[in-house]
């Protein structure tokens, strides 16, 4: 079998990047269920920051000779290597896969909650409905960093010192990261969209809505690339319907997955969130959909301080990933969709383990078992006009 090339090594990486770049596609108190594999909350297909979270690129093992110690590539002779497509391998045995969660489809209306039914889904019709316009001081994130070194970042420890353990841990793709993130946010495929409940710039407490969602097909041209410059222009958004939690049982609007609640604008400084504040996240690779819970998560920044959200400068998200909500996501990867990456569940944990090191004790217990989280971000003025079709 294969050894992991350092391509492969980054696609494992890059996904676990491209999860916390997309701000939380999910949070706490979102839906239990989902329409569509791939779908970021449980409402659409969608991917959960727009796209930016594809491995496919960099998914192939370069060749070698047969992987050593625990958790290495299965023998030649594994029983499973004959499973076909329609097919799982479970206790080395090849069995027919289950059908989706209510047969992967509902009826126009209504959505699966894939909870129910000992996992086999029913369908159910949202009491809540989907907004049908946005407030126009909304904004689009612009630009993407996740710094190697931890200055400027929070201090999550309250120890006196900035925290940002991830960031030290893929310091050596930073390129790469940058590259791909970049290449996202310039094509529309990555769109994070903050939305306010209100403009108030007294330090009033008003809600932040975070969306994901892609460019306005009116923004896009005959050649499938954007006709606005998503950088610097005010563009047209649709969100996705993933950005709601339809499985909210009260009546009046979905609200959105993830929101920072409370948020504050004082001349000029953008406070939200806190230690309460925390997301899953849910988003696809490859095949697959792997979900990360995000804790005591924080944005800030600099706001222009009038009537308009013009702009955001010297933005952060910063938070705490435990290992172990990692090892949990890992788990949930079907065992067939790894190997034909060459790599087993035990592989990807040992390079996670290597690579990210706890910085955090959390729980107060006395041992570190969380991953610190910077992110630098920037943002621009954006135009919600609907629901992505």
């Amino acid at each position: 079998m294969k050894r992991i090339s350092m391509i492969s090594k980054y696609a494992v990486v890059a996904v676990a990047v491209a999860a916390l770049v997309g701000c939380g596609s999910d949070s706490t108190t979102g839906g239990s269920g989902t329409t569509d594999a791939g779908s970021s909350s449980g409402a659409d297909g969608g991917s959960s920051s727009g796209g930016g979270t594809d491995a496919g690129t960099a998914g192939s093992s370069s060749g070698g000779d047969a992987g050593s110690g625990s958790g290495g590539a299965a023998d030649a002779g594994d029983p499973c290597d004959k499973c076909a497509d329609n097919e799982i391998c479970k206790d080395g045995k090849c069995e027919p896969k289950p059908p989706p969660p209510c047969n992967g489809k509902c009826p126009t209306g209504e959505i699966c909650d894939v909870t129910a039914d000992n996992g086999k889904g029913k369908c159910i019709k949202p009491t809540c409905a989907m907004p049908a316009k946005w407030h126009a001081e909304t904004n689009k994130v612009s630009k993407i960093e996740i710094p190697s070194k931890a200055d400027g970042a929070c201090d999550l420890n309250d120890d006196g010192k900035p925290d940002n353990a991830l960031g030290k841990a893929l310091s050596g793709f930073a390129k790469q990261i940058k590259d791909g993130v970049d290449s996202g946010i310039a094509d529309g495929s990555l769109t994070i969209v903050l939305e306010p409940s209100d403009w108030k710039t007294d330090g009033s407490k008003i809600d932040m809505n975070v969306l994901i969602g892609d460019l306005d097909p009116s923004q896009v041209g005959s050649d499938g690339k954007p006709t606005c410059d998503t950088t610097k222009d005010k563009c047209k958004y649709v969100v996705s319907n993933a950005s709601y939690d339809q499985f909210f049982s009260g009546k009046g609007q979905c609200p959105a997955v993830v929101n920072f609640n409370p948020t504050t604008i004082t001349k000029g400084k953008l406070k939200a969130g806190g230690d309460k504040q925390v997301f899953l996240l849910k988003f696809p690779v490859l095949n697959f959909v792997l979900e990360f819970k995000i804790s005591s998560a924080s944005m800030s920044g600099d706001v222009s301080d009038d009537k308009n959200w013009k702009s955001t400068k010297n933005a952060k998200l910063c938070g705490v990933l435990k290992k172990k909500a990692i090892e949990d996501a890992i788990d949930k990867i079907p065992e067939e969709e790894l190997k034909k990456q060459s790599l087993t569940k035990d592989m990807v944990k040992q390079l996670v383990t290597s690579l990210l090191k706890a910085d955090i004790d959390q729980d107060e217990d006395g041992t570190k078992e969380s991953v610190s989280v910077y992110i630098k971000m920037e943002t621009i003025p954006a135009e919600v006009t609907g629901i992505k079709k």
